[in-house]
């Protein structure tokens, strides 16, 4: 409809098949790593990240090039994955984790329990975020299930956070399960850059 921004799932799928996604992906992450640089300390960006980016032999190189001309410092960057981006090619992405955790970017497994999530992945690759996703946030009986992957997390010293909380009853109940950060329309709606630098400035928004 006029006046309407278009959503990522209705142009991402036509990127990745015409090539486009490594350079429009390169510039959404410089773009994300401009405007942070503005943003108080303590504050980090969560940029998401496809599986063709993350093979792409000079993903981590452009990484460390928007960090370094942005002067963002690489611990307020998240690269939020989903799991299969980790499993698409482990050979390859496992390295490329480790590198870009070695820089002191942080990586986020996003959108966990949306598919075939394991309790293995949470494992097996270098995170510093599980992202628990809607689906499991939504669903009463699965509260046990938030509950195991916020204990397991917080064992491996990996933050847990609520994506897609909606509800103030949703709210009280990730209160109980352990999950140390929640996303969602309960928390506030999305907001343009600009308005979102005012927010940020805010000493009762930051504390």
């Amino acid at each position: 409809a006029p006046g309407n921004h278009p959503l990522p799932k209705d142009f991402l799928s036509t990127a990745e098949e015409s090539g486009l996604m490594i350079p429009l992906g390169a510039w959404g992450l410089r773009q994300a790593c401009q405007e942070a640089a503005h943003w108080p300390a303590g504050s980090f960006v969560a940029v998401n990240v496809s599986s063709i980016q993350l093979r792409h032999r000079s993903f981590v190189a452009s990484v460390v090039q928007s960090l370094q001309e942005t002067g963002l410092p690489p611990q307020q960057l998240e690269l939020d994955v989903t799991e299969s981006t980790l499993l698409a090619d482990q050979e390859q992405v496992l390295p490329r984790l480790q590198e870009l955790r070695g820089h002191g970017v942080r990586i986020a497994l996003d959108d966990f329990g949306s598919g075939c999530a394991s309790i293995n992945t949470l494992r097996r690759f270098p995170l510093d975020k599980v992202k628990v996703g809607r689906s499991l946030i939504a669903d009463i009986d699965s509260a046990a299930i938030v509950r195991m992957v916020a204990e397991l997390s917080a064992a491996s010293g990996v933050t847990t956070a609520a994506v897609g909380v909606e509800t103030s009853t949703e709210l009280a109940r990730l209160a109980t399960l352990g999950c140390d950060q929640v996303q969602g329309f309960q928390c506030g709606a999305p907001v343009a850059a600009a308005d979102l630098r005012s927010l940020l400035s805010d000493p009762q928004i930051m504390n």
